[in-house]
């Protein structure tokens, strides 16, 4: 990383007042939408038994400012759209669904719906997330358990928010094999702000949810701003025992063997193959993506992910969840993607 970046990484780490820390369980209210607001809920796992592998609950409702998370598909209306892409691996063709919080969604503090098909409920410190997805016979049910361990990404008072609850989760997953019952670590997203006019110049999002084993998630992100100058890159190890390690300057990321695709607004875009993270002092991690994505994340994609390295001496490895979206103008566009 150039000094220049390195600046920049340690500014924005400063302002942003991203951190981890360990207290008791915490439930707490789902994020609603007032006038002049957005709201983000999130839902992230890794470990889902084959053909599903992964699941992804991720909505959008109002306007946040990232050009990145600008949805063509889904017109602002005033503040009144919601974007979300709600999908396994096995359900990617349905995954993206355009709404209308006024005429789609019911958000409130202790319950959250998003069209007929999707809910989630506060039930004492747990939520409940219950999806279906009609069209090819597949149905979650599931119960998180919110742990003591939360990290917080940005925390700019009165503009913007966004944490991620280390969960644990039970339940059960039907399909037309089946019904089976499930179990691992969940990331429980709340994310929060000031609806933005100016479109913010970020085009370039890469964010990843890694399982390394029963008890720990490794949280991976790459921000690129004006120019490709990364304006975050982290990495935040956490477990549900209390343990929780925060690298936020240096992190440097290479992605290979690109495919391109044509978006749903007919912008083409190269999906990544595979994921080199080089984190100082502590080690790397090289991610292999599975291929297979889904569009709806704002203007890009989420999918799964394999992954193996090291952290600190100690070899790991596992499946994961990744979002990509990459923005930038085909005429200074690199040939590959970076992050």
């Amino acid at each position: 990383m150039s000094g220049r970046s390195e600046a920049v990484a340690r500014a924005v780490a400063l302002v942003s007042r991203s951190e981890q820390h360990v207290g008791a369980p915490e439930g707490g209210p789902l994020p609603i939408v007032g006038r002049g607001r957005w709201a983000h809920h999130g839902v992230m796992i890794g470990d889902l038994p084959a053909p599903h592998r992964f699941l992804s609950v991720m909505g959008i409702a109002g306007r946040p400012g990232p050009m990145v998370f600008d949805q063509p598909a889904a017109p602002d209306r005033g503040g009144d759209a919601v974007t979300l892409v709600s999908t396994t691996a096995a359900t990617t063709a349905s995954g993206f669904t355009p709404l209308s919080i006024r005429r789609d969604c019911d958000l409130r503090p202790d319950a959250a719906s998003f069209g007929r098909h999707l809910s989630m409920t506060v039930t004492g410190r747990d939520v409940r997330v219950q999806r279906t997805w009609p069209a090819e016979a597949v149905a979650v049910d599931l119960l998180l358990h919110p742990t003591g361990v939360i990290t917080t990404f940005f925390a700019i008072p009165g503009l913007y928010r966004h944490s991620s609850r280390l969960c644990r989760y039970e339940g059960t997953l039907t399909d037309p094999d089946g019904t089976r019952t499930v179990a691992g670590l969940a990331a429980l997203e709340y994310a929060h702000g000031a609806a933005v006019p100016a479109r913010l110049p970020v085009r370039t999002f890469v964010y990843q949810v890694l399982t390394v084993d029963d008890d720990t998630q490794l949280l991976l992100t790459s921000v690129l701003g004006p120019g490709d100058v990364p304006v975050l890159r982290t990495a935040f190890l956490r477990s549900a025992t209390g343990t929780v390690e925060t690298v936020r300057v240096g992190v440097r990321l290479r992605i290979d063997t690109a495919r391109e695709v044509r978006t749903p607004d007919g912008r083409r875009m190269l999906l990544p193959g595979e994921f080199h993270w080089d984190i100082p002092g502590v080690g790397h991690v090289d991610g292999h993506a599975d291929g297979d994505w889904a569009y709806g994340l704002g203007a890009g994609y989420v999918g799964g992910i394999r992954f193996d390295g090291r952290w600190r001496g100690r070899r790991i490895a596992g499946s994961g969840y990744c979002e990509y979206i990459d923005r930038r103008s085909e005429s200074t566009r690199p040939t590959s993607p970076d992050g």
